[in-house]
C-alpha cells in the first residue's frame, strides 16, 4: 500500500514538474520572439522621426516595408509555436498575436505616409498612425497582464 501511495505521489510531482516546464518554456519562447522584435524595432524607430522631419518620404516608405515584413515574420513565428494545454495558454499566445498584429498595421502606415501625394493626406494617416500606437499602447498593456495571468495560473515566477 505504502509502495503505490508513493508510486502515485512520484508521478504526480513529475506531472506538476513537466506542468511547470511546459509553462515555463512557452513564455520563454514568446519572450525571446518579443525581445528579438523589440531590439530590432527599437533601433528602426529612432530612424523615422528623423526621416520625417528630413521629409525624405521614400526613406520612410522603405523603413515601413522592412519593419512591416519583420514584424510579420514574428508573428509567423509567434503562431509556430504549439500552444500547451495549459490554463491561459492561449490567451497568453493571442494577447502577443494582437499586439503584432497591431504594430504591423503602424508599419503599413509608414509606407503609405512614404507614398502619400498631398501634405494632406500624409497627415491623415500621421493621425491614423496616433490611433494605432495608442491601440498599440493597449494591446501591450494586454499582452503583459496576459502573461502575468498565465504565470501565476501555471505557478511560474517571471524573470
Amino acid at each position: 500500500m505504502l509502495r503505490k501511495l508513493l508510486g502515485v505521489a512520484l508521478i504526480a510531482t513529475l506531472f506538476v514538474a513537466c506542468k511547470g516546464k511546459t509553462a515555463v518554456d512557452f513564455n520563454d519562447k514568446l519572450v525571446m520572439v518579443q525581445s528579438n522584435l523589440n531590439l530590432y524595432v527599437n533601433n528602426e524607430e529612432m530612424k523615422a522621426s528623423k526621416y520625417f522631419e528630413e521629409g525624405k518620404f521614400d526613406s520612410i516608405y522603405a523603413l515601413g516595408s522592412r519593419l512591416e515584413t519583420f514584424v510579420q515574420s514574428k508573428i509567423d513565428e509567434v503562431e509556430k509555436v504549439k500552444t500547451p494545454d495549459l490554463p491561459q495558454a492561449e490567451n497568453f499566445k493571442s494577447a502577443y498575436l494582437k499586439a503584432y498584429k497591431v504594430l504591423k498595421e503602424i508599419y503599413t502606415m509608414y509606407k503609405a505616409i512614404g507614398i502619400a501625394k498631398t501634405d494632406e493626406e500624409r497627415q491623415t494617416l500621421v493621425e491614423k498612425v496616433q490611433v494605432l500606437v495608442d491601440e498599440k499602447d493597449e494591446a501591450s498593456k494586454d499582452m503583459l497582464a496576459a502573461q502575468r495571468i498565465f504565470a501565476t495560473t501555471n505557478d511560474i515566477k517571471l524573470k
